[in-house]
């Protein structure tokens, strides 16, 4: 089963090939801007990363981590395999720093976030095909949209666990769409399921790496299982007992590793206060130019109130929508060019010209006219439901929701993933205008979201 997921077949070559090719030259620009800052290694405990590093609201923490594997900060709580995972990594690091005498981090991350990539455009395409029923070109052409998106093309190069998380929900999704296949003909007693063990390795890597994934797991394995999700032993086995496994492991992570860092930070801060007279700063909400990520302090109160810290009621949510979730994610703004929200950037960024606006009512439109053509498709409604799980989070709660673009690369696929729909009801001739029309729009996605991301860059 696992040769079979990631075995990559001959016809696929060549498009892991490109997108090698392709992503590779995208992170090629972010090594260049940032290599002479990062390669160096220096005694501060967060390292040149987050003060440096200036693209969007993205942190530079999988760059700290992977240089000084004990510098977490709060991630756990949200993240709680991330530094676990980064591990191996940091080694590898460890090894090329002690050979080259340069802090390698930015090439060890890039690595991995190529490779996320790939296998994510590899997952989609054969999503496309072996689940959606697409021809080859469009299938290709829906390929090419997905990463023509600006926050799918971003998470590539940021040093982020946005792309590490595409390509695990992008697999779940793959793994889910085959089963849903292959049971849609199939008798009952022959169905395929999702089992336990293979439920619980997805959440623990999915909901590991973003806490609110994992939940889209479960969903995956109820679509593809039925009412046998509710079996007792299901819930109880592969469902309840992950999740408490789960948060008792960042609990445990956060006081066996977070805290006495934290301790020793702040004793050191003391005694340098003390032998400098100058007072101690407090711990709060900081921006990047303090040495620090944006994010809050969570020694005190409960779990919920810990989450509660990052919701908000306040944003609009119309605005949102118009202005971020399907503007700055897809199209980037050219005033205020990959601002930080926490450092200088307004929530909302008007667009110059009013054809971006109608680019975005296009994509809207197609994506909800997929919806339509695909009501009645299981698999769609599945990936529906992922995003849903998104936008309950971030419009709901209000969690992020001031830079709601930067997680782009947990539902963004989603949007490609209906219109494939459309083009599963077309006509031969209707089908063939469409990939046109998308090819198109795909294209100028790229050289647009491309010229400013290199611009910004250079």
């Amino acid at each position: 089963m696992m040769k079979q997921l990631f075995c990559i077949r001959r016809e696929e070559r060549w498009i892991a090939l490109v997108s090698f090719l392709v992503f590779t030259a995208l992170t090629a620009v972010v090594i260049v801007r940032y290599h002479s800052l990062f390669s160096v290694y220096t005694d501060s405990v967060w390292g040149p990363f987050p003060s440096k590093f200036h693209v969007s609201g993205f942190d530079a923490l999988v760059y700290t981590i992977v240089s000084r594997w004990n510098t977490f900060y709060t991630i756990v709580f949200r993240h709680p395999l991330l530094p676990i995972l980064l591990y191996p990594l940091y080694l590898v690091n460890q090894g090329l720093y002690a050979l080259t005498g340069i802090n390698c981090v930015q090439f060890v991350v890039a690595a991995v976030l190529i490779v996320s990539a790939v296998y994510t455009v590899i997952f989609l395409y054969r999503i496309f095909q072996e689940v959606v029923g697409l021809k080859k070109a469009d299938s290709i052409v829906l390929c090419a949209l997905t990463f023509s998106f600006a926050y799918m093309m971003l998470s590539v190069v940021v040093p982020e666990h946005f792309m590490f998380s595409a390509f695990l929900l992008t697999l779940t999704l793959y793994i889910s769409g085959r089963h849903i296949v292959a049971n849609r003909h199939g008798r009952r007693h022959e169905r395929k399921k999702m089992g336990i063990a293979a439920t619980v390795l997805l959440f623990f890597l999915t909901g590991g790496l973003s806490l609110t994934n994992g939940v889209k797991v479960f969903l995956a394995q109820w679509f593809v299982n039925g009412r046998s999700f509710f079996r007792l032993a299901n819930l109880l086995f592969g469902v309840v007992l992950p999740v408490v496994l789960l948060l008792g492991f960042s609990q445990a992570e956060y006081k066996l590793l977070t805290v006495p860092g934290e301790k020793a930070r702040a004793e050191a801060a003391a005694a340098k206060a003390k032998k400098t007279g100058k007072p101690v700063k407090k711990t709060g909400k900081k921006s990047k130019a303090d040495g620090q990520p944006f994010l809050p302090s969570l020694r005190e109160g409960s779990e919920v109130g810990r989450f509660l810290q990052w919701s908000d009621a306040t944003t609009s949510r119309t605005k949102t929508v118009v202005h971020n979730l399907f503007g700055e994610s897809i199209q980037l703004h050219e005033d205020h060019l990959l601002g930080d929200a926490h450092n200088g950037r307004p929530v909302f960024v008007s667009y110059r010209h009013a054809y971006q606006y109608v680019i975005e009512a296009f994509i809207v439109l197609l994506f909800v006219a997929g919806i339509w053509f695909g009501r009645r498709e299981r698999f769609l409604w599945l990936a529906l439901s992922f995003f849903a799980i998104d936008l309950i989070v971030h419009l709901g709660f209000g969690f992020a929701i001031n830079e709601v673009y930067i997680t782009g690369a947990h539902w963004l696929f989603v949007i490609p993933l209906a219109i494939a729909y459309i083009f599963k009801a077309m006509t031969r001739l209707g089908r063939s205008w469409l990939r046109w029309l998308t090819g198109l729009l795909a294209l100028w996605l790229w050289v647009y979201n491309g010229f400013l991301f290199v611009k910004y860059m250079m």
